[in-house]
Order: structure tokens, then C-alpha cells, then sequence
């Protein structure tokens, strides 16, 4: 309160709360905190800058909010959204991802300990639960996990370990993310950057009129050769259109294309500063050569090619050449680079982007995903005919479920099975109309015989490619023209179930 006095800042001791975060069981608290002759409220759990912090930092309170915020929501996005009309699944998804998600795993960093306890993986799947089912146009009665995956979006927990790791690592908080250590490409503080009125014109231009003493070429290159990302870089310099020297550099498989081009451009420019002669720069590459002239760029690499070129006392300009045109310095640069990449070289550049950190806590995420898929007991009609891994699910770009698709994928609509397993409809019969089986999907899919007109059209479309009615649905998804085939013919039978 008196802080607050000499600081020109009044507290309301009525809106003010006090609690007491400990792990201890039980704690007796004898003692009475006053602001200015009032009492502090002691309160078991208080929400701070819109988390809900408990005593014991369990973040169950915090979770109980965000299932309440949810539902509100999801009651919203109901109203415009019906399994046979409104939004469809494409517009949900984007909904989902750009408003829903960020909301629920808002600060998700601060309760990252503890999204690998069960109870908060439960509250967080029911929460997440009711926008799978609207995305994907599936029965209530759908389990949570197959309605995930047929709605293409990961398990909510995971998804706040994936913005947790990837926010501690770009704010420096740690290197690490499930034992996997990086050691980061960061950018320069905004101080970095100088004073305004300093500016780099000069450094990029088109044509410049002084006299250079070299002409100097860089380049970089970055190929897979077998199962192994190759990454290196060079520059060349040449005298009257003589080559003098050259140098090559090796960078790590982490690294960028961009990154191998900004450090040859580097040692271009440290070369020219030891022997303190003139020279024009080139390079193929314009997202470089901007990010070294735009000064509120603060990549440390360049960084450190502005602060070089400032420091040197001869004139020293960067240049762009158009690649692969017949320049003989262009040329012979890409030829070093690519020598340097394959070479045995140590490494000259260990430092991996953040584009590398989001991907490859994106593949644990993946990889995760794909386990509890796979151990699930729930989905067995989705994992045999449609999609037995994640990976199977994500590389289908044409697939987007609506509610016959999702009925026939997951065994939950108006099949004979279904209505026998949930109790529904008594009195109806269970048996195809066929009278051979039961309705079930496999059956109608594979061997009714009311069906076989459709079957065998479906399997004429299908004749000029590798794909095969009999084989895996997940496969038809991955071709658009197939896909669109295929949705035609359970469209079709749908009507006649």
C-alpha cells in the first residue's frame, strides 16, 4: 500500500486477494494480511491475467474454465452448423485453428508440467470432443480419438506441448524439448538494429559507380543425397576477370538454404575486411540480400554483415545476379557450393532455425499422435479400412469429411449394426436386404450383391491407376480425381441403405 503511495498507484483492498501456493496437504494459516486497516480476502485459487491459478498449481480450476468458455462456443458455431447443412468441415477446421484452439491453449507454457497427467488430458479430450464431432459431422456416439482423426486435428494436450515447447525455445527459456537439445540461429535484440537515423542504402544497390577492386560471387546450396541432408556454401573471387581465390564452407544438415546463403555472404565480406580492398558482392539470392539492406532485420547473421561493411574503411557493396544465366563467377559459385555441401568438411555453422525446432516438435507431436492411435481400442472399423496411421491421415490433402463419409468410415449411422449395438430402434431388422448378412459396412462396401452395379463402375474408374476398390480407402483419398469418385459411389448406395 505504501509502495503504491510513494509510486502515485492506489489499491482497492476490497478487489484485492491473497493465496498461499503450497504442496503441502495441510497448512493451517494463523495469520491475517491487511492493506490499510482492511483485510485480504484468502482465496484458494484466483485467475491472474486469464489463467486460473490453484494453491497447489494443479491448473484443475484453470481447466474447469476453459471447458465452460468452450461450451459457450461450441454452442455458437451449433447454431451455424448442422451435419446435413450450414459450415461445412473446411470452414470449421479454420475456425477451429485460428479462434478456438489459441483460446483454449492460451499460456499454455505456464501449465506445461502438467498436460502428461491424466486428469488434464481427460478434461482437455472433453473439451476438444464436441468441435471433432462438428468438423467431422459424426454421431455423438462416435469415440473421441476416431472422431480426431477423421477430423484431421491432434489430441488438444498435445497440441499445448507443441505451443509450450516452441514458445519456451524462441523466448530462450530452454534449448531442450524431450531430451532433444537445439542450439538456436536467435535473433539480435532490437537494439541491434542502431540508431534511426543510421541507414543501409547503400549497401544493396543495382548499379554503383565506384571503382572495385574484386568482383566477388557467393552462393549456397542444399540437396538430399540418400537418406542425408547436405548443406554448404562458397564464394569466389575474381581480379580482371580472373579467379584469385575461393573458399568453401560446410554447414549443418539443420540449416537452410537461406542461412548457407547469408554465411558465404558473411566471409565474403570478413575476407574483404583483412585485406581492406574494394569490392562488389553478388548474390542469386534477393531474400538474403534484402534481409542484410532492411536495418529492422535483426537475423544475427546479418547483423553482422551490416556492422562488418559499416566498419571497413573501402567501399564494399552487395549486388544481385540472376542464377543459372551463364555467369561464370554465379556459375562457378554454385559449383563450389555444392562441392562444399557433399564434402567432408567440418562444420563451419552448427545453428539450426526456429523453422527446424517447430518441425521437429511437430513430428514428436505426430509421432505421439500416431502411438495412442494405434494402441486406441476404439475407431477398429477407421484403422482397418481407412487410415491405420496418422501419417496416412495427414497426407491426404483432398480428403474433407461430411456426414455420409464419416458414417461409413466409422460404422456409426443407419446400419443394422449400429442400431443393434446402441439398442436402437428394437423392432427393426438387423439383416442386409440381401437377407445374407448382417448390415454392417464391410459388408455393404465388399458384398452385397444389391450393391455390385455400383461396386463394379467404382472399380472400372479405378482400373487405369495403381488403386484398387478391395484395397485401402486411405489410398483413394490421396488423388482428388479418385476421391471425387468415390464419394459419387457411397453417395449412391447411402441413399438405397
Amino acid at each position: 500500500f505504501y509502495w503504491g503511495l510513494e509510486n502515485k498507484l492506489q489499491f482497492n483492498p476490497s478487489k484485492s486477494q491473497a493465496m498461499l501456493i503450497t504442496r503441502r496437504r495441510k497448512v493451517e494459516v494463523n495469520t491475517s494480511l491487511q492493506m490499510h486497516g482492511h483485510d485480504i480476502e484468502l482465496v484458494n485459487s484466483l485467475n491472474y491475467l486469464g489463467v486460473v491459478l490453484d494453491k497447489k498449481l494443479t491448473f484443475r480450476p484453470h481447466f474447469e474454465h476453459l471447458a465452460s468458455k468452450s461450451s459457450k462456443f461450441l454452442r455458437g458455431l451449433s447454431l451455424a452448423s448442422r451435419p446435413t447443412w450450414g459450415l461445412n468441415s473446411e470452414i470449421l477446421k479454420i475456425i477451429y485453428h485460428g479462434a478456438i484452439k489459441p483460446l483454449l491453449l492460451y499460456c499454455a507454457s505456464a501449465y506445461e508440467h502438467v498436460l502428461n497427467k491424466k486428469y488434464a488430458q481427460k478434461k482437455l479430450s472433453q473439451v476438444q470432443r464436441g468441435f471433432a464431432l462438428l468438423i467431422c459431422k459424426g454421431y455423438r456416439t462416435l469415440s473421441t480419438d476416431a472422431a480426431l482423426v477423421i477430423a484431421g486435428i491432434p489430441p488438444l494436450y498435445l497440441s499445448g506441448l507443441y505451443s509450450a515447447g516452441v514458445s519456451d525455445i524462441k523466448r530462450k527459456r530452454k534449448n531442450n524439448f524431450q531430451n532433444c537439445t537445439f542450439d538456436c540461429d536467435y535473433t539480435m535484440p532490437f537494439l541491434a538494429a542502431g540508431h534511426p537515423a543510421v541507414q543501409y542504402d547503400d549497401l544493396y544497390i543495382k548499379y554503383c559507380d565506384n571503382v572495385h577492386t574484386y568482383n566477388i560471387y557467393t552462393d549456397g546450396s542444399r540437396f538430399t543425397e540418400g537418406n542425408e541432408v547436405q548443406v554448404g556454401c562458397a564464394y569466389v573471387v575474381y581480379c580482371k576477370n580472373s579467379e584469385v581465390f575461393f573458399k568453401l564452407f560446410k554447414l549443418s544438415p539443420r540449416s537452410t538454404v537461406f542461412q548457407a546463403e547469408l554465411y558465404a555472404i558473411k566471409e565474403a565480406v570478413q575476407w574483404c575486411l583483412e585485406r581492406k580492398h574494394s569490392a562488389r558482392i553478388f548474390s542469386d539470392s534477393q531474400a538474403a540480400l534484402q534481409s542484410i539492406a532492411d536495418k529492422y532485420n535483426l537475423n544475427s547473421t546479418s547483423v553482422q554483415i551490416r556492422n562488418n561493411i559499416k566498419e571497413h574503411t573501402a567501399h564494399v557493396c552487395l549486388g544481385w545476379i540472376r542464377g543459372h544465366q551463364g555467369n561464370v563467377g554465379n556459375e562457378r559459385a554454385d559449383q563450389l557450393a555444392k562441392s562444399a555441401a557433399s564434402s567432408g568438411l567440418q562444420y563451419s555453422f552448427n545453428k539450426c532455425p526456429i523453422s527446424y525446432v517447430k518441425r521437429e516438435i511437430l513430428n514428436y507431436i505426430f509421432n505421439s499422435w500416431n502411438d495412442l492411435w494405434t494402441r486406441s481400442e476404439n475407431g477398429a472399423l477407421t484403422k482397418d479400412l481407412f487410415f491405420p496411421t496418422i501419417h496416412s491421415r495427414l497426407i491426404t490433402k483432398h480428403f474433407t469429411p461430411n456426414f455420409i463419409l464419416t458414417q461409413f468410415m466409422s460404422g456409426h449411422g443407419k446400419f443394422g449394426t449400429y442400431f443393434r449395438r446402441f439398442n436402437v430402434n428394437t423392432d427393426y431388422n438387423y439383416h442386409c436386404k440381401c437377407q445374407e448378412s448382417t448390415q454392417s459396412v464391410k459388408h455393404i462396401l465388399f458384398d452385397c450383391p444389391i450393391f455390385s452395379r455400383q461396386r463394379l463402375w467404382l472399380n472400372l474408374l479405378l482400373s487405369d491407376c495403381d488403386y484398387s476398390y478391395s484395397r485401402l480407402f486411405g489410398k483413394i483419398f490421396q488423388n482428388q480425381c479418385y476421391y471425387k469418385q468415390f464419394m459419387q459411389f457411397i453417395t449412391n448406395i447411402h441413399k438405397h441403405v
